[in-house]
Order: C-alpha cells, then structure tokens, then sequence
C-alpha cells in the first residue's frame, strides 16, 4: 500500500496589491504537515512554483526549508519529489539538493536532458519495499525540447514546442517503464506517475493564469503525453481540476487564491492511495481551509453602500476580509476613497483595489470581455495579453508570433537573473 499527497503552486513569495501573504503560507504548511501526519501519507509531490519569483524574498525561502525540515523530522512521509516551475528558478531550487537528496527529497528544477533516468524516483511503502516510480518531469521550457529552425512560422514554432513537450514524455515513459522491469520479482507492477508543469488541453484557466499561454497557446494534448502513465501530477492552473486523457490527470492547484478572481472557488490538494498489487489510485480531493477571506463587489453607489451596510464580521481564526470594489459610476474623483474609506470604517474589512468599471467598459467592449482589472494586479505577462486584445489590426498570426516572441524574451530574462543570482 501507498499513499502520495500531490499539492503545487505555493507561490512562496507572493503578494496581492502589496500584501505579502506570509501568515496564509504559514497557516497552510502548518496544517499540511498535520495532514501528511492524520492521513499517513507516505511520498509528498509538489509540482511546481514553490516561489513566486526567481529571486524570492527570504521569509519565503525560511518558510520553504523550515517545511522541509518538519517534514522529515516530525512526519512519517520520509519522500517527497519536488519540480520547478516556470515562476521558480531551477539554480536556486539545485543548490542544496544533493544534502536534501540524503533526506530522501528530490529535487528536480530543470530536466536531466542528457540522462532523463536520473529524473526517476522510487518511491517506496512504510516497510521499504518498492511500490511506485515517479518519472519527475518539471516545467519545460522552449529551449529543453526544440531547437529553432531558420524560417519557422510562429505557428511552425508552437507546433514544435508542443511536439518536443510530447516527445520527452514517451521517451521518460519508456526509461520509467525499464526502471520497473529492472527491479522485478513482485515490483514488476508498480504505478509509474509523472509529474508536469504545463497547460494541458483543456483545463480551465483563471484570469491571473491568462500568462501560461505564453509559448504554449493551443497548451499540449494530454493524448500526446499522458499514455503510458498511471496519473499525471499536474502544476501551473490555480483550479484544481481533472484533464481528460488516457489516465488520471488532476491539477491540485493553488493552496490559497492567488487573485480575486480566485475567491469564489474551492482549494484541494490531491490523494493517491494504491492498494498492494493496484496500479490504479483512489483519488481523493482534501479541501484546504480558507484563512484570508477575498471578495469582488461590483456595481453602482447603491449596490456598495448596501453590501457594507451588510457586512458580517470575519469569522474568528481568519483575518479582516480583503475586498476589491468595482465600483459602476461616471462620476469620479477624490471624493471617491474618501466615501468607500467612511463605509470601511470600523469593519473587519480592507479595501485593497477600487476599480472605475464604468470608464474601462468600452474600451474592451470589443474583445467581448467585462472583466475590469487595475494594472498593479496585473502581472507584466498579461499586461502584454490584453494590449494585444486592443490591437483590432492584428492578425491571428501575427499575435501569436508577438506572444511566442515576448514569451521568448521573458524566459531570456529570467536566465539572466538566474544567472546573476548565482554569481552572489
């Protein structure tokens, strides 16, 4: 018997129009301990963006090893498989992992291109036995699978990406499949799961992960890479959900919402039992508390009077209930905040973004979208997606080319960071 938990996008690090999100991260790694404790969970996977940013703020990186080290010390999960993500920096993440790699936590921040085997991990049941293979894939980035040919279309150029992505899965799914032959006796029938950070057809996409289209549009078939595996660890949607394909799929998604658009919906992370003998799992979603109350108002004066008229006080054990207000009027000025501040006043409440709906709304009328957003929630990714969306002269082709483009030129950035992160 084995039981896997499967959680990702902590995104360690991030903050909502400037409010760090420390105190939800702490709360959320306290209670998964306790979880990895009360369910006995054997081997932890995480895929993908621990950290926000690749230069994450160090009360990120305490929260992260100070994890690491109650987990191998104060719960009997003694594995876990951890992946980088496209927000994570794969120097950063590989710095200590031949120490961690003694405490039987991997560690995987870019692919092993030149010996995938050594992104294989068995993990094993409470008495040592082998008992499944992890073929631990992390996020995928253009230059891991595809080298750029002289005249490529930008089409040409996403097709091959998607292609490379497809083709370095069946290759990692033939080697996890020889590495369960070559253990053998009643090993020879093990799970193999891989894990993956990427856009798989399909899955539905929250508005603060419009970004991951980015050198990825269509996002890959999960026909294309799935077959051959017993479940597929997914990172990169904030959703937790299921993907159609020739196994089980499931994004865990984000433990807290990482955006307002977020709130409304529920949180998990994902449990894996298999039964001596059983490659398929039971698979269960544990819903994650809700420790930091989030909520969209949207509409004119009256609407936002009555909703603060209304307002209950935050249930104890959570903070004062961070609101954004999309406030329908033709009408504004100072007077503004100081009016939304007096309807604040001694109520559990703060009022993080304020947002004139009514001025946006014909701007984006004709891209057929009402979501009104404050560019200071916005990250510089879908800054760049919804100046395109303005762009009516812009054909489809010449889109994608910018957006393959730009997508390109952010990943140059952030190798360069990287790189002058590691020279500190």
């Amino acid at each position: 018997m084995l039981r896997v938990l499967h959680t990702s996008d902590w995104h360690l690090g991030h903050s909502l129009f400037h409010k760090d999100r420390r105190l939800e991260h702490s709360h959320f790694l306290d209670w998964l301990l306790a979880l990895l404790r009360s369910q006995e969970i054997d081997a932890l996977i995480v895929a993908g963006d621990i950290f926000d940013t690749v230069a994450p703020p160090n009360y990120a990186l305490a929260l992260y090893y100070d994890f690491l080290r109650r987990l191998v010390s104060d719960t009997p999960c003694r594995q876990a498989v951890i992946i980088g993500g496209n927000h994570d920096s794969a120097s950063s993440l590989h710095a200590p992992r031949e120490l961690l790699k003694v405490f039987n936590v991997h560690v995987i921040g870019s692919p092993d291109l030149a010996q995938p085997d050594n992104d294989l991990v068995v993990l094993h049941d409470r008495h040592g036995q082998p008992a499944a293979v992890v073929a631990a894939v992390p996020f995928l980035r253009e230059r891991d699978v595809r080298r750029a040919q002289a005249g490529e279309s930008a089409i040409d150029k996403n097709q091959a990406y998607l292609n490379g992505v497809a083709d370095y899965y069946s290759r990692i799914c033939r080697l996890g499949r020889d590495k369960i032959a070559h253990l053998g006796g009643s090993s020879a029938q093990l799970p193999l799961i891989a894990t993956g950070h990427l856009f798989a057809a399909g899955g539905e996409i929250s508005d603060g992960e419009r970004e991951v289209a980015v050198g990825n549009l269509g996002g890959v078939g999960a026909a294309s890479f799935a077959a051959g595996f017993n479940y597929l660890a997914l990172g990169h949607l904030h959703k937790p959900q299921p993907v159609s394909g020739p196994c089980p799929i499931r994004y865990s998604g984000s433990p807290i919402p990482l955006s307002f658009s977020e709130a409304s919906g529920p949180k998990a992370v994902v449990m894996l039992h298999f039964e001596a003998g059983e490659t398929t799992p039971q698979i269960t979603n544990i819903p994650v508390p809700l420790w930091q109350p989030l909520q969209t108002v949207r509409g004119a004066w009256p609407v936002i009077e009555e909703f603060f008229l209304g307002l209950d006080d935050a249930p104890d054990g959570v903070g004062p209930l961070w609101l954004e207000i999309q406030l329908e009027t033709d009408v504004w000025g100072g007077s503004v905040q100081e009016r939304i501040a007096a309807l604040a006043a001694e109520r559990r409440v703060e009022v993080l973004a304020i947002r004139n709906c009514q001025r946006l709304l014909p701007r984006l009328a004709d891209s057929g979208d009402e979501t009104m957003e404050q560019l200071s929630a916005l990250t510089p990714q879908e800054v760049f997606v919804r100046r395109l969306e303005l762009a009516a002269d812009l054909g489809a082709e010449d889109r994608a080319a910018l957006l393959i483009r730009y997508g390109q030129v952010v990943e140059a950035a952030s190798v360069a960071m990287e790189g002058a992160a590691g020279e500190d």
